[in-house]
């Protein structure tokens, strides 16, 4: 897993119709270079849209991994890498 690739987080301030409370949008893209998985949280508070982006990147991640062949996990924990048929 280590040969992912990296991870892009965006923070922006989004603009609500009321304009009284400051409203953030967190985006986290897990290896832009292959996978680009896109995960988006929004909330008034900036932290609890980092975490609820975290969970949901966790989450989406576990499923990939988790559907991956038994051998193929053995190989990544060995420094193999994803397979290439794995990344789009």
């Amino acid at each position: 897993m280590k040969d992912l690739g990296s991870l892009t987080v965006v923070v922006e301030q989004v603009d609500t119709p009321a304009k009284t409370k400051n409203r953030y949008r967190v985006t986290f893209v897990v290896a832009p270079e292959s996978v680009g998985m896109r995960v988006q949280a929004t909330d008034n508070n900036l932290f609890e849209a980092v975490i609820a982006a975290k969970a949901e990147a966790l989450r989406q991640l576990n499923a990939i991994v988790n559907a991956m062949p038994r051998q193929w996990n053995l190989d990544a924990q060995k420094g193999g890498g994803i397979p290439p048929e794995l990344l789009h």
